[in-house]
């Protein structure tokens, strides 16, 4: 094995000052001339340099020697240091240059301490106390400009960790069997920190970096958050620019702030050309559109002025079944009415528009009784100057059969002050309140319409349906001495057909008749 191609120099009296050349590509390059340059060609150094040296590729290298500082306190192995540390100067500062022809590996029998002269190289580095950094490298610029720099160099390095975080959370997507909960907890994480960072700019006035980030990340309720704040509020033509640039993502965000913030008027005046896009935000993605989901209080003002009166009707439906007060169901019920009467005209009977008819229907035939009801309950005069209200004094007059209990009584007396207060019963409670008082052969109606509102109601489970009407006749029943309806012993058969057709059950099955 031959070594590389290198050039030693040695001072005649002393071996401390030996030193090797050697070139980084032995095999294709070597020295091939090495002289000196004469003395009458000028030269921009203030000496000329010792040797010149010519390899087959790289240029010409001028070789200096420099006598060092004269001290006899430095030992060798100082000497050799200060020598391994020029050395790895010269491999930081020209190391990687692809034109330098130089190696700059330390040769198998160096002398001194690598390690003590990495470091200082290292320290004289990051103090800026190097003398071979350039002065004019070093940054000559105002404090302001210097912690612009600062604050740019900040920004970019947290969009590199940005981006590998992304990169990450997209590998952690692409590989098999990743942790699904792990996804959604990582990106919900990331929906929650997209607010706390981008609208805090608003304060330090830094409005338009704020509307650019949540553009960019497509934060929509930051975004509504800034068109509607005092200071960065940019008003209705932004809020429409974003509709149309981004659809349903920001409107649907917008409209559900608009109700957040009880801003019905603003949800319901949209400009007619975002109709459909407010149609879609009340009707439920999972059965394609076609029913209403959310907000029916809202939907139906929409679909009326949309002239999509079934759409109404149903809405209003929906509606009516989570309002307790009977005025209040009285009139939703009303205007259901009419929107379903309206969608049958214009469109045509149907299946399913004359199901929304009868449920409407039904519901204000349900609150005429209970306001029949109610004026029933309030129709007994109390006695003069007595303390009774008139609630008190039917209770007396018409719950005689409940005397012995106490239970049934007390349900009765609730049920029938929710009824005086206005408020709408349920079917098992109506039916309560109109078959646990002392009903007469004559008042053998309120058993019949108690058993019309169960067949009729389509809401109540079967078994508990069956149950109700179970129970309606039996309380029929029981009304009556049917012991002595049986004792036919001396009675004419007219007198037995009288006795009968004086029976509550007798009344209760006239008045179904009727019913029909």
């Amino acid at each position: 094995h031959s070594s590389p191609p290198a050039v030693s120099s040695l001072t005649p009296a002393d071996d401390s000052h030996e030193d090797t050349i050697s070139l980084k590509d032995p095999i294709r390059n070597a020295f091939i001339g090495v002289g000196s340059l004469p003395s009458h060609i000028p030269s921009k150094r203030l000496s000329p340099p010792s040797l010149l040296l010519m390899p087959a590729t790289g240029g010409l290298l001028a070789l200096e020697t420099f006598a060092p500082p004269s001290s006899s306190s430095a030992s060798s192995t100082a000497i050799a240091t200060a020598r391994l540390k020029s050395r790895v100067e010269q491999a930081v500062f020209y190391g990687d240059r692809s034109d330098n022809p130089l190696s700059f590996d330390l040769s198998p029998d160096y002398r001194g301490d690598a390690a003590e002269a990495a470091e200082a190289v290292s320290q004289e580095i990051l103090s800026s106390s190097q003398y071979y950094v350039l002065s004019e490298r070093r940054l000559q610029a105002e404090t302001c400009t210097r912690r612009r720099l600062c604050q740019d160099a900040e920004k970019a390095k947290a969009a590199i960790d940005v981006w590998d975080y992304q990169n990450r959370v997209m590998e952690r997507q692409l590989e098999d069997g990743a942790d699904q909960q792990e996804g959604i907890a990582l990106h919900e994480r990331w929906e929650a920190m997209k607010p706390r960072v981008i609208r805090p700019l608003v304060s330090i006035d830094r409005i338009e970096p704020a509307y650019e980030l949540a553009e960019h990340h497509r934060d929509f309720p930051t975004l509504v958050w800034l068109c509607h704040d005092a200071v960065a509020g940019a008003g209705a033509a932004r809020l429409q620019g974003y509709i149309e640039k981004f659809g349903e993502e920001f409107a649907f965000v917008l409209y559900q702030w608009y109700i957040d913030q009880r801003q019905f008027h603003a949800l319901l005046t949209q400009d007619e050309v975002y109709g459909a896009l407010v149609t879609k935000f009340f009707r439920d993605p999972s059965t394609g559109g076609k029913a209403t989901a959310q907000y029916p209080e809202l939907a139906w003002i929409h679909d009326i002025a949309c002239k999509r009166y079934g759409d109404a009707a149903e809405a209003l439906l929906a509606v009516n079944g989570d309002r307790a007060e009977r005025s209040q169901k009285q009139l939703i019920s009303s205007i259901g009415k009419l929107a379903a009467v309206a969608n049958i005209k214009i469109k045509g009977d149907s299946s399913q528009r004359k199901k929304i008819l009868i449920a409407l229907d039904d519901e204000l035939d349900l609150i005429a009784v209970q306001d029949a009801l109610r004026d029933s309950l309030l129709s007994v005069t109390p006695p003069i100057r007595s303390t009774q209200t008139p609630l008190e004094a039917f209770v007396a007059a018409h719950l005689t059969n409940l005397r012995d209990r106490p239970a049934f009584r007390q349900l009765f007396v609730s049920l029938a002050q929710r009824v005086v207060a206005g408020e709408a019963l349920e079917i098992e409670d109506l039916v309560d309140v109109l078959t646990l008082k002392d009903n007469r052969a004559e008042e053998g109606g309120d058993g019949a319409v108690a058993l019309d509102r169960l067949v009729r109601d389509s809401e109540l489970p079967e078994g508990r349906k069956q149950v109700a009407l179970l129970s309606v006749w039996r309380r029929v029943f029981v009304r009556d001495d049917w012991t002595t309806i049986a004792n036919t012993s001396g009675r004419s058969e007219e007198a037995q057909r009288q006795m009968l057709r004086r029976t509550l059950a007798y009344e209760t099955m006239r008045a179904i008749g009727s019913l029909k």
